[in-house]
């Protein structure tokens, strides 16, 4: 039997207005689960959205209204350590969660300081190993290491203090093709290892599609259609999730073929039928696909 992990029902969060701009609706009335060892994608341009829910899910933003559970906990300012430590994030930018004046190992001997229960299953070298970096970092400033390596030392950071939920906001955003397969394969590996619940957000279909086992799309602070990855990419049903799918190298012409392109002209669109599912010899979405 399946146990779920995060619960968001009717989520609204309203950011207040300041001096000349007016109150805006960043979340509308969202409701998002997720299953104990399960990835799912919150995808959409920016402004849907996206990163208010994953800041209210971390504890760290707005709720106006709805609720949120992560494995029985609200998370909010009134959370204690542990209950916090439980929830973790990993972020677009990992240099900017370090210390720049603490290296690596320092970093990891104060969460060992602040959590000695939840950090004594490993040691660092295994810690290391486990998202592939060698102990000789340890001595090591943030800005003697390079992007992919900061990456896999944030989710290093997160997955000893073994949360509940791992809310990764764009980790592989900025970083070339290859090195997003690699954080791609390395998240899902910690996944399987340590049965742990992903919340990925992003607005690259196609690492959403490489990563994530179901997918909710957002426009303007409201889902607009949800369900299995390959399903919602192969077969979707909202105009949104076709722009959106479009806009991916290769998916354009295929749903042009399929005769759902929204972006051509409506002479050429089919009507009113269901979206035709994409042809299984069609190529794939993007490189990343074929490096995963």
């Amino acid at each position: 039997m399946n146990h779920r992990v995060l619960t968001v029902e009717d989520l609204t969060i309203v950011h207040p207005a300041r001096r000349r701009r007016p109150a805006n609706v960043a979340v509308d009335g969202v409701s998002v689960f997720a299953e104990r060892s399960e990835i799912v994608g919150v995808v959409g341009e920016s402004g849907s959205g996206k990163t208010s829910l994953a800041m209210a899910v971390g504890g760290l933003g707005r709720v106006t209204s709805g609720t949120i559970d992560v494995d029985g906990v609200t998370p909010g300012p009134k959370m204690s350590r542990d209950e916090r430590a439980a929830i973790q994030m990993v972020f677009q930018d990992p240099h900017g969660s370090f210390d720049p004046r603490q290296s690596i190992g320092q970093g990891l001997r104060e969460l060992r300081k602040l959590h000695p229960k939840r950090t004594d299953w490993i040691t660092d070298r295994d810690l290391l190993e486990k998202v592939g970096l060698g102990e000789g970092i340890l001595t090591r400033l943030p800005h003697q290491i390079s992007g992919g390596q900061a990456q896999r030392v944030s989710i290093a950071r997160a997955i000893l203090l073994r949360p509940s939920l791992l809310l990764a906001d764009e980790p592989t955003s900025g970083l070339d093709v290859s090195i997003q397969a690699q954080i791609v394969r390395l998240l899902k590996q910690i996944r399987d290892d340590e049965a742990l619940t992903i919340l990925f957000i992003s607005h690259d279909l196609a690492v959403v599609r490489a990563i994530c086992d179901r997918v909710f799309v957002m426009k303007d602070g409201k889902v607009v259609e949800e369900g299995p990855t390959d399903e919602v990419l192969e077969r979707p049903q909202h105009p949104y999730t076709r722009k959106l799918l479009a806009a991916v190298p290769g998916a354009g012409r295929r749903l042009a073929e399929a005769g759902d392109d929204p972006a051509a002209p409506a002479e050429r669109r089919s009507p009113a039928r269901e979206p035709q599912p994409v042809p299984a010899t069609a190529p794939r979405l993007s490189p990343i696909e074929e490096a995963v």
